[in-house]
């Protein structure tokens, strides 16, 4: 059986992760991926049923999930975009030095030079909305460091974490 990571063409900020499966040897393409950022391409079949967004940090997710109502929406359409793909388990892998979700009530926004908060919104709303998108879409929650993403990459799409 073949298997080869599919990684969005969009993705921009993965050369860490690309890294890392050259230097295990696990093939990966980039390619255009209909919803999320990366997938299993089995035997030549896209395999939608696990999908992945990585996202830098919790400022992004934030943005997409409580910042404009464009934003929020475009979200909601790449989650039920994915759900049609075949995706039973979509997963948001955010690079932020949490463990779980329960740790965002506590997360601290970081400042511009001028002491402005990058995210104005409390972190338990954060954690609320979180919360929601989980119950109501299915999204789960992942957290992980910039260096380590390309293996939880493979365990995500593997079942194993």
């Amino acid at each position: 059986m073949s298997k080869v990571i599919v990684s969005d063409t969009r993705e921009q900020r993965n050369a860490e992760v690309l890294r890392y499966l050259e230097v295990i040897g696990q093939p990966y393409v980039v390619r255009k991926v209909e919803a999320g950022d990366y997938i299993w391409c089995i035997n030549g079949e896209d395999d939608y049923s696990t999908v992945i967004d990585l996202k830098k940090d919790l400022v992004e997710v934030a943005g997409n999930i409580a910042g404009t109502k464009k934003e929020h929406e475009r979200f909601k359409r790449e989650i039920a975009r994915a759900r049609e793909l075949g995706c039973t388990r979509f997963v948001v892998l955010i690079r932020e030095p949490l463990h779980s979700l329960e740790d965002v009530q506590t997360w601290q926004s970081p400042k511009l030079r001028n002491g402005r908060k990058l995210v104005s919104r409390p972190p338990t709303a954060l954690y609320k909305t979180m919360k929601t998108f989980e119950s109501r879409y299915g999204v789960e929650w992942k957290f992980t460091s910039r260096f380590r993403a390309g293996e939880d990459i493979i365990a995500i799409l593997d079942g194993k974490l």
